[in-house]
Parts: structure tokens; C-alpha cells; sequence
């Protein structure tokens, strides 16, 4: 009688503790605040993919909400002369994105949609050997990435962060783009964070038939990168970087000199970021 009286005592604490747990855990998920940010980037040039769709300024602001590894942001592409749309001071571009990310340890998945619109905007085709221009249709991705979230190597002031992502367009192009990255930074001091970035993007044949006229899969761009970020209170950063990118396929490169601005593109960018 003593052992099943022992028994159910044990058993009446793990069920009491497991109930515990439970809801201290859901009290801390409903506990969870709402994040939220903004960021405003001055950038020399507009690069994207390895396309260089803008050779002159643009600002790029953009915000994000979020809660329980779901975020809704939206970014635009904001030209400071006339060079794309032949007005100054118009928006090219407008990104809406939604997606949910979800931890296992270090590792980061993540997954979601984004939606292309382009207003003020006109694109260069190559169709049949014969440049046509049209106004940009707007579109849509799927996408999903796995990362690793600033693994520190070494010392918890280094630390690293491979990324593999993975985009495809079920609207327009019906085309895959990919690509593989690693990012690393040093704190090296409480406020100021040294940073490092290293990527490859290659796509499909259709995706690179859209936008080159170039009917082959291909490892399409490289890019590399440094930064520096300044956080003079929590809550705000300063981040001076400068990037540099380069198409890295023959016939891509031969066809981007066409359609877009000239290729191999330094950009420098001072970018403003706030989080609620």
C-alpha cells in the first residue's frame, strides 16, 4: 500500500508540474510583446540579383511588425532622380511580405511569400534577338531559407551566420533563384559591431530566360561585403556599409550590359534602423 501510495504521490507531482510548466509557458508566449522595426537605407545604386536596375541614389525604407515568428513588412525602392521612371522623386517599387520563422537550437526556418509591384516603372526585355520595352508586370515569390542565427565561434564576440535560400515566382517568370551565403560579425565593443558578407546566387533557365534572355541555368551572381554598426542607445542603429556585386555568367553578362546599367557595381549605403 506504502509503494502505491508513493506511486501516486509521483505521479500527482509530475502532473502537476507538467500543467506548471504548460502554463507558465503559455503565459509566457501570451507575455510575448509585439516586435516592430524601421529601417531607411541611402544607397549609391540599386542592385538586385546581380542587376544593377538603378546606377544612381535611391533610398529604401522599409518596416516590419511581428509576434509568435510571424511578420508582415513592406519595403519600396525610392528614386532620387529621374533615371527609371523619368521623374524625380518617385517610387519604382513596392514589397509586401509575409512570412513565419520557426527555431529549432541555432537553427532558423523560415518561410513566406512576397509580392512585387512596380509602379512608375518600366522594363527591357529581350525578345527574339529584339530589346522591347514594357511596363514592369508585377509579381509574386514563395520562399523558404534555413540559417544559422549568430554562432559564435571561438568567443561569444564572433560569431557567424550561414544562410541558404531558396525564391520561386509563380506569377511571372515561373523561375527558381537561389542562393547560399555567410555573414559574420565582431562586437567589438558594446557599441559598434564590425561585419562581413559573403554570397552566390544561381537560378533556373526560365528564371534567367525572363530577366537575360538567357534560356540556361547558371551560378549567376557574387557579392561581398563589409559593414559597420553604431548603436549609440538600444533601440537605434547607424550601419555604413559598402558592397560590392558582380554577374558572374559570360552570357549574363553579356545580356545584362544591354538591359541594365553597367555591372560590377560598388554600392555604398548609410542605413538608419530603429526597433520598437
Amino acid at each position: 500500500m506504502k509503494m502505491k501510495s508513493m506511486v501516486r504521490t509521483v505521479l500527482a507531482m509530475g502532473v502537476a508540474s507538467a500543467v506548471s510548466a504548460g502554463a507558465a509557458r503559455a503565459a509566457d508566449e501570451a507575455a510575448e510583446p509585439v516586435s516592430a522595426s524601421v529601417s531607411v537605407p541611402i544607397l549609391s545604386s540599386y542592385v538586385w540579383r546581380g542587376q544593377v536596375l538603378n546606377d544612381k541614389p535611391v533610398i529604401q525604407p522599409s518596416m516590419s511588425i511581428g509576434k509568435y515568428g510571424f511578420a508582415l513588412s513592406a519595403w519600396a525602392n525610392y528614386n532620387l532622380t529621374d533615371r527609371v521612371t523619368g521623374k524625380s522623386q518617385q517610387f519604382s517599387e513596392v514589397d509586401l511580405d509575409a512570412n513565419y520563422t520557426y527555431n529549432v537550437g541555432p537553427v532558423a526556418l523560415k518561410g513566406g511569400i512576397v509580392e512585387y509591384l512596380f509602379p512608375n516603372q518600366q522594363m527591357i526585355m529581350p525578345v527574339n534577338e529584339t530589346l522591347v520595352v514594357s511596363t514592369m508586370p508585377s509579381s509574386r515569390e514563395v520562399y523558404g531559407s534555413v540559417g544559422m542565427t549568430d554562432y559564435s565561434v571561438g568567443c561569444k564576440a564572433f560569431s557567424i551566420s550561414p544562410l541558404l535560400g531558396v525564391n520561386y515566382d509563380f506569377e511571372q517568370v515561373h523561375g527558381v533563384y537561389g542562393n547560399a551565403g555567410l555573414s559574420a560579425k565582431h562586437e567589438l565593443c558594446d557599441q559598434m559591431t564590425a561585419g562581413a558578407n559573403a554570397s552566390l546566387g544561381m537560378a533556373s533557365s526560365s528564371y534567367n530566360d525572363y530577366y537575360f534572355g538567357v534560356d540556361k541555368a547558371r551560378l549567376n551572381d557574387g557579392n561581398l561585403g563589409i559593414s559597420a554598426t553604431y548603436s549609440p542607445v538600444k533601440s537605434l542603429s547607424l550601419t555604413p556599409a559598402i558592397q560590392y556585386t558582380r554577374l558572374l555568367d559570360g552570357d549574363i553578362r553579356e545580356s545584362a550590359d544591354m538591359i541594365y546599367w553597367k555591372q560590377d557595381r560598388v554600392v555604398g549605403s548609410l542605413t538608419m534602423g530603429y526597433q520598437f
